[in-house]
């Protein structure tokens, strides 16, 4: 079915196509680490409001 010249396409291809996905894989989860450290922050902001907050009530 294949000449010789598509024999050696095929897996680059396929090796390619990996590689794409791996680096997509690593934006994504380098974004959830970003985000997950962003929710702590905003977290640690809001409680130090309410600690904030509860020390000037009493």
């Amino acid at each position: 079915m294949f000449i010789k010249g598509d024999e050696m396409m095929l897996p680059l291809l396929i090796f390619i196509v990996l590689c794409f996905i791996l680096v997509y894989l690593i934006q994504i989860l380098s974004q959830l680490k970003e985000m997950k450290e962003m929710m702590r922050t905003k977290q640690l902001t809001e409680l130090n409001q309410v600690l904030d907050d509860y020390e000037e009530k009493e």
